[in-house]
């Protein structure tokens, strides 16, 4: 009968190792770097504020700098909750509700899932509005306009009446393409209404041309 193999265990490869050796068999590997953190509400192109961030087993730690690295963290983020194993069964469900039909007909049902999602459509803009001295953003759908703040993303609706005016000058595109957004809208807009009737090639160039400054 053989004798059993000799067992090692951790603590005694570390008393048989040479200077740290042991520490580095027995210590939890971290990742720790500067890391530019953004928490938005809602919508927001701005508020990032560097972090000195530790990854150990599966906690994420972030500080408000290196030094305060061995302090008590601003927040730890317990990562175990992965949401992979129920998003492959979403997955899954989704493709078997359109594996059987025709190409085209997926295509479709694809499309109509697009255009039912809360921002489908909406092009964003960042402007300065009359009378501001901040940069805002603009978002131009089909059937509004959003002014939305780029500091906290508080998002207000343009409501148009008889009276209202909007002036703004374009930050991150030419006016003339903030233009045509708005001016194309407006045109399907009308054909909706218009249903049937001959395509008004004066009436599309006249809302989508001009380009002058808002």
């Amino acid at each position: 009968m053989r004798p059993p193999p000799p067992q090692y265990h951790i603590n005694k490869l570390s008393q048989s190792g040479e200077g740290s050796a042991g520490d580095s068999l027995t210590a939890i590997p971290e990742l720790k770097d500067h890391l530019r953190i953004l928490r938005p509400r809602k919508l927001t192109l701005k508020g990032y504020r560097q972090h000195w961030v530790v990854f150990k087993e599966t906690t994420l730690s972030y500080y408000k700098s290196q030094d305060e690295a061995p302090g008590d963290p601003i927040q730890q983020l317990n990562l175990k909750g992965d949401v992979a194993p129920q998003l492959t069964p979403r997955i899954l469900e989704a493709h078997q509700n359109v594996a059987q039909l025709p190409l085209s007909e997926a295509q479709l049902r694809f499309i109509q899932a697009w255009q039912s999602l809360p921002d489908f459509g909406i092009s964003y803009f960042i402007v300065k509005f009359k009378g501001s001295r901040k940069d805002e953003i603009l978002g131009i759908a089909n059937n509004r306009l959003i002014r939305i703040d780029l500091a906290v993303g508080d998002v207000v609706a343009i409501e148009f009446d008889e009276h209202i005016n909007v002036a703004f000058s374009c930050v991150s595109a030419s006016c003339r393409i903030v233009h045509e957004y708005i001016g194309g809208y407006i045109f399907l807009s009308t054909r909706e209404r218009a249903r049937g009737e001959e395509l008004d090639e004066d009436l599309f160039l006249q809302l989508t041309g001009g380009h002058e400054a808002f």
